[in-house]
């Protein structure tokens, strides 16, 4: 635990990056596919939190390879979870209109094997169009940061070992892109089609994950391709955290963002679909008060957004009944207070007075005082709609504060 709410000062702010394209897949083609559960509901009022299976042997020094311990620790597509995935859409692609049959499809993560050719094409061809507006999208220079093993230090192997033991001994967040590329090896160059690819990131304070971006090539849509990547993804972020931790522990959440049905950015229906998407996958609805921080120091905070939990396999799926079931309050906390300080700096105030630049922000202030009255967080359970809590939480606070 990073800091504790109770004895922390009160700030805040947001940010305008939106984690999901809206037509990234229809939702009738959606199935939640996991294999490798993260996560469990539990009943009354606690959250459990189960391992995810064991297929790939990622903390799990048990692979026979010879390799080094980091490149058998972080290998998402080397899993077992990531060879059915590409078997299945395999199958799922034959005969596609796209796709020539001399291309082979390929899972890539930028992590575990950099390509700054395949990144680039990645964020040019599918993160600028659906995501147009900066204040929306991650910098592809912040991803070269953390992922270009050049960038990280100049004249670094580039190998996954050496991927692995930076993010390893880091006390800021890592992340990784899982790109689904087809290649054309026909000729003397290889042509790449794109697919889709999703961008997630982990927060070693909080011990906790973030989905960031999933998004599908318009050509590729509705044939339930992330649907059936999730799980990869999942044991993938289990892998940061077990890099991190150096542990074999489950990871605290993974969390995720979506923008409220008046965001205005989408129609209102596009909106309530891109929700039910989100919860065929696994994720439910948190009632914490929740805007997205800036990206940057002078950034806007962005408010028309909530924050999702991921639960995995849910036997109430089709229930419209509110049950007790929550999660610990401090998960939540620490993940903002870790957001912040990946932008503002991981410096203790008293050694740089810009650290405390965030904690003036009203956005900080209400989140440390709901965290202060309210230990657990209730998870929303049923199918959307899902509403925005933060307005509610933020008149309750002044109401308090006030009295």
């Amino acid at each position: 635990m990073s800091e504790s709410p109770i004895s922390a000062t009160i700030n805040y702010s947001s940010l305008a990056k939106y984690s999901m394209q809206e037509e990234w897949d229809d939702s009738k083609s959606v199935q939640t596919q996991e294999t490798n559960t993260a996560f469990s509901l539990a009943t009354s009022s606690s959250f459990a939190s189960t391992s995810l299976s064991n297929d790939s042997s990622s903390c799990r020094g048990d692979s026979s390879s010879s390799s080094s311990s980091n490149e058998r620790l972080y290998g998402p597509t080397k899993s077992k979870a990531a060879q059915s995935a590409l078997q299945e859409l395999n199958q799922r692609l034959q005969d596609h209109p796209h796709l020539s049959s001399s291309c082979s499809l390929h899972l890539d993560s930028m992590m575990e094997s950099f390509d700054l050719h395949l990144l680039t094409q990645f964020y040019d061809e599918l993160m600028i169009p659906n995501f147009p507006l900066e204040e929306e999208r991650d910098d592809l220079q912040d991803w070269l940061m953390i992922l270009d093993p050049q960038q990280r230090a100049p004249g670094a192997s580039s190998s996954a070992a050496a991927a692995a033991a930076a993010a390893g001994n880091s006390s800021e967040p890592s992340m990784d892109v899982l790109i689904l590329r087809a290649t054309d090896s026909t000729g003397n160059n290889h042509q790449h089609t794109i697919l889709g690819g999703i961008a997630f990131e982990y927060y070693p304070q909080a011990k906790a994950g973030l989905l960031s971006y999933m998004v599908v090539s318009p050509k590729f849509r509705r044939l339930g391709l992330l649907a059936t990547l999730h799980p990869v993804f999942t044991e993938a972020l289990q892998g940061l955290h077990e890099l991190s931790t150096n542990s074999c522990t489950p990871i605290a959440a993974i969390l995720a963002e979506t923008n409220t049905t008046t965001a205005g950015d989408v129609p209102l229906e596009v909106a309530q679909k891109r929700h039910l998407i989100l919860y065929k996958l696994g994720y439910r609805l948190l009632h914490f008060p929740y805007v997205q921080p800036p990206l940057e120091r002078n950034g806007e905070s962005f408010d028309d957004i909530m924050l999702l939990v991921y639960v995995g396999n849910n036997k109430h799926e089709n229930s419209q009944q509110e049950e007790e079931v929550s999660m610990p309050t401090q998960v939540l906390y620490d993940y903002v207070l870790d957001f912040y300080r990946s932008v503002f700096g991981y410096t203790s105030s008293s050694e740089d007075e810009n650290d405390d630049d965030f904690r003036d922000h009203w956005y900080y202030q209400l989140v440390t005082w709901y965290a202060q009255q309210h230990p657990t967080t209730r998870i929303q359970v049923s199918l959307p709609p899902w509403k925005d809590c933060t307005p509610i939480w933020k008149e309750r606070m002044l109401v308090a504060t006030e009295s």
